[in-house]
């Protein structure tokens, strides 16, 4: 049995490579001691944050909708989802210009992982989040269609 390691940026860009996924350099937040990476997969931004002890996955869409003019059905749709689903969470960002849908994921990893651990948590949160976007935007459409 391997022993379970402190979780780095290092360690994460390296099992992120195991599933053919090439992560851009680590860069310094604005949290002390927090640090972000990401990529943009199937046309979303896909964040890592290694922040104290967690490593947050995170996938944000922009959705071309003005927040001042935010039509509801966006929100309904995100707590639909969470409704079904204990993780991951999705959000709409109302703080930007546009509206962006965010699904997240926050990963225990205060105690370590072996590296088969970090791999397993890591695919599995980025299939969520990227999931997790894909039915809100189902339940979005649903809505549309109920409108019309």
């Amino acid at each position: 049995m391997t022993a379970a390691s402190e979780v780095t940026m290092d360690r994460v860009i390296a099992a992120m490579r195991a599933f053919d996924v090439e992560l851009g350099e680590p860069q310094s937040t604005a949290v002390p001691g927090a640090v972000v990476t990401g990529i943009n997969l199937n046309g979303f931004d896909v964040h890592f944050i290694l922040m104290g002890g967690y490593l947050i996955v995170r996938a944000d869409k922009p959705t071309g909708e003005k927040t001042d003019d935010a039509n509801p059905a966006l929100f309904l749709s995100c707590q639909n989802v969470n409704q079904g689903s204990p993780l991951p969470k999705s959000v709409v960002i109302d703080r930007t210009p546009e509206l962006i849908v965010r699904s997240e994921v926050e990963i225990l990893i205060g105690a370590g992982m072996t590296d088969e651990q970090l791999g397993l948590n890591l695919g599995a949160a980025v299939d969520g989040v990227l999931e997790a976007q894909q039915k809100v935007a189902e339940v979005r459409a649903t809505f549309a269609t109920a409108e019309s």
